[in-house]
């Protein structure tokens, strides 16, 4: 349970006859123990012994109780932190993979706001196709890339990411503008 126990004469209570004797070999008499918890969790016990009875009086369990879930609340903090940590390594290596898959391809990849079709991220065909560095496509818009003549303009680019947007699969060739 999630509740202290104090046993302040082991050798007279009933409730310490299975382990009297091997405690009391030990020269322990009195005894609390209280579970180290946060809420609900229960992470482990922390169990003080006395070699004199009545030995404990209840502002000592308390305090005891207390220093349970203080290093209960501590446990959970370091696992808190420990899975944050978790987390940011896998974003990282999968940030690396989609990096690396995203590179590879021998398609040019945009990644575009959705509402404006500003350029947020290209591939590295996609800057050899463009002939621009990726620095200097991701501060254009498809239309300044395009051939800026229906249906090649940034209004057509637009119509095509909505209808993407609302789940509609989009089959298109762009005709691009040389950068010269």
């Amino acid at each position: 349970t999630n509740k202290w126990v104090a046993i302040n004469d082991i050798a007279a209570d009933p409730a310490s006859m299975s382990w009297r004797d091997e405690v009391m070999r030990y020269g322990h008499r009195a005894m609390i123990s209280a579970p180290i918890s946060l809420e609900d969790r229960i992470y482990g016990v922390i169990n003080v012994y006395s070699d004199r009875p009545n030995s404990f009086d209840e502002q000592e369990v308390e305090l005891l109780g207390e220093l349970g879930r203080d290093i209960g609340f501590a446990i959970h903090a370091a696992d808190i932190e420990s899975e944050r940590k978790d987390s940011a390594e896998a974003l990282i290596v999968s940030e690396e993979s989609y990096r690396s898959i995203f590179d590879a391809a021998n398609d040019a990849i945009f990644i575009q706001d959705i509402e404006t079709g500003r350029i947020i991220d290209v591939n590295q065909k996609a800057c050899e196709m463009y002939m621009y560095g990726e620095g200097e496509m991701i501060r254009r818009s498809m239309g300044e890339l395009s051939l800026g003549e229906s249906p090649y303009s940034q209004d057509d680019f637009i119509s095509v990411i909505n209808k993407t947007s609302s789940g509609e699969s989009q089959l298109f060739e762009w005709v691009a503008r040389d950068k010269a």
